[in-house]
């Protein structure tokens, strides 16, 4: 174990290379001045070594938690069923972590309420929103409300002559991927409205 107390911590070659000399058998055959062929060899072992070692401790520390995983990113969006209809086309790395840590802890929310968790699931996607159970701004009756805040990434549109007609609003606020994911995890029987603020 390295000094660091880290049993993954990566180790380089120039620390491989002394325990790859007392592998090897001693003799004139074997000489370890730095300008040998068979020095060459032990440094080329080495070399590998901590080139699997460094590979390895990155597929633990690194690959093993979504929020980082670059090389095994595709394997965990298979795992989870990702992309999905709520993943954004052409998404980059960071939107695809985030759809994906949003799948993970949509599954997650059993010990949650249903506010709760819907706020958790937004976080985990990024976004920032307060869930509360009252009556529709329409009053339609009551309803679960979730207020998106302005930080949050929204997609917003404006009356346009010639493109809008009468009776549209002359400007509106959404986020389909986000508003996509709620009513995915929302039980059927509960209604959704949305307010950007």
């Amino acid at each position: 174990m390295p000094a660091t107390g880290n049993p993954f911590a990566w180790l380089s070659s120039a620390e491989y290379l002394p325990q790859i000399r007392k592998l090897f058998p001693r003799g004139d055959a074997w000489p370890e001045d730095p300008d040998t062929t068979a020095e060459a060899m032990r440094q080329a072992i080495a070399d590998s070594a901590a080139a699997v070692h460094t590979l390895g401790s990155t597929l633990v520390e690194i690959e093993g938690d979504p929020t980082q995983t670059l090389l095994l990113l595709s394997d965990w969006e298979k795992d989870w069923g990702l992309p999905d209809p709520c993943t954004p086309l052409n998404a980059t790395i960071a939107q695809r972590r985030a759809a994906l840590v949003g799948k993970i802890v949509s599954n997650a929310g059993g010990n949650l309420s249903l506010l709760a968790y819907l706020e958790a699931v937004a976080a985990a996607y990024g976004y920032t929103i307060t869930a509360r159970y009252g009556r529709a701004t329409d009053g339609t009756g009551w309803q679960w409300l979730i207020v998106i805040t302005a930080q949050t990434a929204s997609t917003e549109s404006f009356f346009r002559a010639g493109d809008s007609g009468a009776g549209d609003f002359l400007n509106t606020w959404n986020n389909s991927q986000l508003e996509c994911v709620l009513r995915r995890i929302t039980p059927a029987h509960k209604q959704l409205s949305y307010t950007y603020v």
